[in-house]
């Protein structure tokens, strides 16, 4: 049964050079989840070393999220073989100046953020009733945003900044504010923002902006960005 198994998965390899180059198959992936010990599941993983021991956030083509404010790749279970069982996952963001990672949870995930270059401003809300938490985080130092909390990263700066979230889960799976607008009913968001009409809804939600966005006006001026 190995053997037939490991024949469908040398059949099913995409021909990426390094992991992040295109999703992996997904009889590789359950054969991954499936492996009966740790030995079977590195057994596996060897057979392509480079191709699933090691992820290109630079030319990923799965797992990205881009738009005006910047670019976003995040490794994890279903796009980096060597993740599945591991516990873990990783994502790196460069953002644009003034550009903000709109918020959103993790709703499987703590995170701790490591900011590479430049420096953030972050927040967190995690339930009603705590207190609001909000840091400007620099180039060096890093924060831990708890599972599930509705988060965000600003770089008001005017030069590109990079930050790194390492996950508590291989699967931190992602939420964001706009997307969960978008998929109520325009009557329930209307009433629960004070009773507006479903076309302001529909029109709100039409202007909302792609993650990661870049309309703070004020940085934008500042930075000569907007006139």
């Amino acid at each position: 049964m190995l053997v037939f198994i490991g024949i469908l998965i040398l059949a099913s390899y995409n021909e990426a050079s390094y992991a992040g180059g295109q999703k992996p198959s997904e009889i590789f992936l359950r054969a991954l989840k499936s492996a009966p010990t740790e030995y079977h599941r590195e057994a596996l993983l060897a057979k392509d070393p480079t191709c699933n021991y090691v992820f290109d956030f630079y030319n990923a083509k799965v797992g990205v999220v881009e738009a005006k404010g910047g670019r976003i790749v995040t490794a994890h279970a279903g796009n980096f073989p060597a993740l599945v069982n591991a516990g873990v996952a990783l994502g790196v963001a460069h953002i644009a100046p003034c550009g903000l990672i709109d918020p959103h949870t993790h709703p499987r995930a703590t995170i701790i953020a490591y900011v590479i270059k430049g420096e953030f401003l972050t927040g967190f809300y995690l339930e009603n009733g705590i207190d609001y938490v909000t840091e400007t985080v620099k180039e060096g130092q890093a924060i831990v945003i708890p599972q599930a909390a509705v988060h965000f990263e600003l770089n008001s700066a005017c030069t590109p900044a990079v930050i790194l979230g390492a996950y508590s889960t291989e699967d931190p799976g992602l939420l964001s504010a706009t997307a969960f607008i978008q998929q109520f009913p325009t009557k329930i968001v209307g009433a629960a923002l004070g009773g507006l009409s479903e076309n302001d809804v529909k029109a709100q939600v039409k202007a909302l902006p792609d993650l990661p966005s870049q309309n703070i006006e004020k940085c934008l001026r500042k930075c000569g960005l907007k006139t």
